[in-house]
């Protein structure tokens, strides 16, 4: 198991979204080693819970043989929320509204002056124009600079586990789920307090820096399928902030149970993959399957 990380709740929050991880397209699972996959169980019924990793290189796959093999089995597949909603133009102008000040209102305006500074002279250094961020709600510069940074390493959203299995399972013309709408996603970000997104801002830029040594160890963490690895680095910072935890992890989980239920009562092969911070810990879509008397088999 790994040893406790110290890192911030804005990188945890940022990874519970984003679930970023660096992934190794060679030996996906080490001898020995699991995989972030469960599988459920009701009398003769079963279905399978994968962990998503949202960010990836084009030669990350395939993944590990138990994993595509619960893809290509399943008759239905569930996403966290509808993929092809998001990715389309009025997905993506969801998002970029619901992050975005009103008009006359702008980023220079609302932090402090020292804070912005530090927005500018990181966003300087990415090549992102200020005048392209100025209306920019603080959440929102903070996941676009965290994304730039990744895709800057060769990392892609489109290559991501969600958007990898999403394509496969539409062409397959399987059954495709989300368990929460788009807006529901959004909100989660862009109902913060204005006085939580520039503290959330802050300690992005403080903890940009320590990204990729974070990454390593989740990889590990993944890669071997260690479930309490995972929630000390994706969970533990965000347990310090009570109500931020309850509203992005315990009460998502719970809103999704029904649905994953409905999946396994009906009976057909089906897989639902999910963010893997979702999936660990005592407050896990895990944990509470099981609490329900639900048999869940780490694979």
């Amino acid at each position: 198991m790994l040893a406790p990380n110290r890192s911030s709740v804005t990188v945890a929050v940022l990874l519970q979204l984003a679930a970023v991880f660096w992934l190794s397209a060679k030996d996906p699972v080490p001898v020995g080693g699991k995989l972030s996959l469960w599988e459920v169980r009701s009398g003769n019924a079963r279905i399978h819970l994968l962990g998503s990793v949202h960010f990836l290189k084009e030669d990350s796959y395939p993944l590990a043989k138990p994993i595509e093999d619960a893809v290509k089995n399943a008759e239905v597949v569930a996403f966290e929320t509808d993929l092809e909603a998001m990715s389309k133009p009025e997905g993506m102008m969801k998002m970029l509204q619901g992050g975005q000040y009103p008009e006359g209102k702008t980023l220079a305006g609302t932090l402090d002056a020292p804070l912005y500074a530090r927005v500018k002279k990181k966003a300087t250094a990415a090549g992102l124009p200020m005048e392209l961020i100025g209306g920019m709600r603080p959440w929102l510069v903070a996941v676009t600079l965290i994304t730039m940074d990744l895709q800057e390493q060769g990392y892609n959203p489109t290559e991501g586990v969600d958007h990898h299995y999403h394509a496969i399972a539409k062409e397959a013309k399987k059954r495709i789920i989300g368990l929460e709408t788009v807006e529901a996603q959004l909100s989660f970000f862009a109902d913060l307090a204005p006085a939580d997104e520039a503290a959330f801002l802050s300690q992005t830029l403080d903890e940009m820096d320590r990204l990729r040594p974070l990454m390593d160890q989740m990889v590990t963490a993944w890669r071997t399928g260690d479930a309490a690895g995972l929630d000390k680095l994706m969970n533990d910072s965000l347990k310090g902030q009570p109500k931020l935890y309850k509203r992005l992890l315990v009460d998502r989980n719970a809103s999704w149970i029904p649905k994953i239920e409905a999946l396994v009562r009906e009976g057909r092969p089906a897989v639902v993959i999910v963010g893997c911070a979702h999936l660990v810990g005592k407050d896990s879509v895990v944990e509470m399957l099981r609490r329900k008397g639900f048999t869940v088999t780490q694979q």
